[in-house]
C-alpha cells in the first residue's frame, strides 16, 4: 500500500508526456564499470583533481564530472575515452510508456574452462577470478527521478569453488552449486541534481586502494545498505548505513559463544571529500 502511494505521488509530481525525459540520470554505474579508469585518466590529463573516490556514481554525477572537462584540449586518446564514456551513459530502452515508465533487460552468458599443465607451479583460479555463468540485468525507471535495478545471477557458491584441479568450468550442473546469496544486485535509487539516495544491495567502494580499501572495499560481493550522497564540483558528502553478516571476535570464539545477535554488524559511516585547491584532494 505504501509503495502504491509513493508511486502515485511521483506520477502526479512528474511532468506530463510532452516534457518526459528520454534519459534517466539516476541510474547507477556499478563499481565494476570499466570506464571509471578512463574518467580518472582524462581528469589527470586535463590537470584537474581526480574525481571523488566514493563510488559508484549516478549518471548525473558522471555527467557533472564530464562538464568540468574541455574535450577539445584532450589528446586523441583522451577524446576517444571521453566519447566512450558519453556513449555508455545513453540508456537503451526495451519498452517505454508514455507516462514516463521505462523498462530494459539484457542477458550476459559466460562459459569458462580452466586447465593448467605446469605441474611444478601451483595455479589457482578461484572464486574472484571466475565470471558468473549467467547475468540477467533488469532495469526500470520513472521519469528522471526514480530508478530500480535487479540483476539475476547464476554463479558458483563461494565455498564450493574448489582449489583443486578437478573444477574445470564455471558451469553450474546442479542447484546445490548455485550461490545462495543471489541476487547480488537489487536496489532502488531516488535522486535529482547534485544528490542521490539508494536503498538495497550493491557493491560500494570508498578510497583509492588498488587491491582494496580499509574503510569500505569493493572486495565484497555486495553491501546491503541505505546510501545517501550529495556532490558538487569541489565537495562531496556521503553517508552509508550498511548491514554486514554478524561475526564473532577472537575472544568470543575462544569463549565458545555463538552468533545470537543477527543485527550486531550494522554500522554507519560518513565520508567528506574536498578539493580545496587545484591538485589537492582531502578525504575524511
Amino acid at each position: 500500500m505504501k509503495l502504491i502511494l509513493i508511486l502515485t505521488l511521483l506520477s502526479i509530481w512528474l511532468p506530463g508526456p510532452g516534457r518526459l525525459w528520454a534519459q534517466n540520470d539516476q541510474s547507477i554505474m556499478p563499481v565494476s564499470w570499466d570506464k571509471y579508469d578512463d574518467l580518472d585518466k582524462i581528469f589527470l590529463e586535463s590537470g584537474e583533481p581526480p574525481p571523488f573516490s566514493s563510488r559508484p556514481y549516478s549518471v548525473d554525477e558522471i555527467k557533472r564530472n564530464l562538464a568540468r572537462i574541455n574535450p577539445g584540449r584532450l589528446s586523441l586518446a583522451g577524446k576517444t575515452a571521453y566519447r566512450a564514456i558519453e556513449e555508455d551513459l545513453k540508456k537503451k530502452t526495451l519498452a517505454r510508456h508514455r507516462d514516463g515508465l521505462a523498462l530494459n533487460a539484457s542477458l550476459e552468458m559466460n562459459i569458462e574452462g580452466y586447465y593448467h599443465t605446469d605441474e611444478e607451479a601451483q595455479w589457482i583460479h578461484g572464486y574472484e577470478e571466475r565470471l558468473p555463468m549467467l547475468d540477467i540485468p533488469l532495469e526500470a525507471w520513472l521519469g528522471n527521478v526514480l530508478y530500480a535495478n535487479l540483476t539475476l545471477t547464476l554463479r558458483e557458491e563461494h565455498c564450493l569453488v574448489s582449489e583443486a584441479a578437478g573444477n574445470y568450468s564455471n558451469v553450474i550442473s546442479s542447484a546445490y552449486e548455485l550461490a545462495g546469496y543471489t541476487p547480488f544486485q537489487a536496489f532502488f535509487a531516488l535522486g535529482g541534481k547534485h544528490w542521490s539516495l539508494r536503498f538495497g544491495r550493491d557493491v560500494l567502494s570508498w578510497g583509492n586502494g588498488f587491491t582494496g580499501n580499509m574503510v569500505l572495499s569493493d572486495y565484497a560481493d555486495f553491501h546491503d545498505s541505505l546510501y545517501f550522497t550529495t556532490y558538487w564540483d569541489f565537495f562531496k558528502f556521503s553517508a552509508a548505513y550498511i548491514n554486514l553478516d554478524p561475526w564473532l571476535t577472537p575472544a568470543e570464539v575462544s569463549a565458545g559463544e555463538t552468533v545470537n545477535e543477527p543485527y550486531k554488524a550494522f554500522f554507519g559511516h560518513l565520508a567528506v571529500e574536498v578539493h580545496p585547491f587545484v591538485g589537492i584532494v582531502i578525504q575524511l
